[in-house]
């Protein structure tokens, strides 16, 4: 259905100028700590060969996590560093290629259960969360990290000719949990209890999740175009529009337009809840969190080789567990 070869003749396309309104700020803990962080993953087994660690550092994840996370202290930087590569790499080894299903899903958020290398990490990072923070905070990250993994599982699972004339809103609605969003923004608020149910349930603060998904959902598909083109999935919204109209930049072009879009439904959401609860602390400290976190995610997709199309993933995980 999807081949890069049917569109040779194209390939001269550009990244449309995006106007994003959100700055962006690198988390200051990431060059101190970056060597040790290199040093805990050749070691932690989610990849099961030197060369599989070598070409996985090169991708730069750790780039797209300082500038998805650029407030976390010192402490959180260092376990919320070591979560995203654990999502990454189970995403690429276990989701993507469809080797694991609900069962070890069950059994991977299981504490007592008997793991893999992937089960160690995520329970040594949570345990050391719950002694150190909020429970409520590390309860909500990670239910985040539950319902995304199965929503990734289920959004694999759809054929591509149920995906392939989808409009974009109806796109961005499948895929709001598999890109993760709602696991950046409780990852950006552990040192915080959750908020109240007056806040919680709002359609406005509900809203403001959403948009926040559909952001960050097409951002990750205009950068990882050149990357995602090379494989056959459907994936990426660029790719189904691009077979909905028959040109790359277009669908470049479409992509970009409901891109900003979102970020005008984010400051308008954002001005709404901040005068609906005007005494909330936390609430103002929440909103500029995802705001930078919206912003610097366009950074790290141009900065890290994770979205260059330079390294491929397949090139790292083929073979490993």
């Amino acid at each position: 259905m999807w081949n890069i070869e049917n569109y040779k003749d194209q390939l001269n396309y550009y990244i449309p100028k995006i106007d994003c309104p959100f700055g962006d700020i690198e988390n200051e803990n990431l060059r101190p700590t970056l060597a040790a962080h290199k040093k805990w993953l050749s070691e932690s087994r989610m990849l099961e060969t030197k060369e599989m660690v070598e070409k996985f550092s090169s991708l730069e994840t750790y780039i797209v996590t300082a500038y998805l996370f650029p407030r976390n202290n010192e402490k959180d930087f260092i376990l919320i560093n070591k979560i995203c590569d654990w999502l990454f790499i189970i995403d690429d080894v276990y989701w993507e290629p469809k080797k694991k299903d609900m069962d070890y899903i069950n059994k991977l958020f299981d504490e007592n259960a008997e793991h893999d290398a992937f089960g160690d990490v995520l329970w040594d990072v949570l345990n050391q969360w719950y002694k150190t923070n909020p429970k409520s905070g590390i309860d909500l990250f990670k239910q985040t990290l539950i319902d995304w993994a199965k929503y990734v599982i289920n959004f694999n699972e759809l054929d591509d000719k149920d995906v392939k004339n989808m409009p974009i809103e109806e796109y961005c609605k499948h895929r709001a949990g598999d890109v993760a969003g709602l696991v950046v923004l409780a990852g950006n608020m552990v040192d915080y209890d959750t908020f109240p149910e007056e806040i919680l349930n709002t359609k406005e603060y509900i809203d403001l999740n959403y948009w926040y998904t559909v952001a960050n959902t097409l951002i990750n598909d205009i950068y990882s175009f050149k990357k995602e083109s090379k494989s056959e999935r459907l994936g990426n919204y660029v790719k189904i529009k691009t077979l909905q109209c028959g040109s790359i930049q277009e669908g470049m072009n479409h992509t970009r337009d409901y891109l900003e879009y979102s970020f005008k439904e984010i400051t308008d959401l954002s001005n709404q809840l901040l005068k609906m609860f005007p005494n909330d602390k936390v609430l103002p400290i929440y909103i500029e969190r995802l705001k930078e976190s919206t912003g610097g995610d366009i950074t790290a997709h141009r900065l890290s080789n994770r979205y260059s199309g330079n390294v491929y993933e397949r090139e790292i995980t083929r073979g490993s567990i």
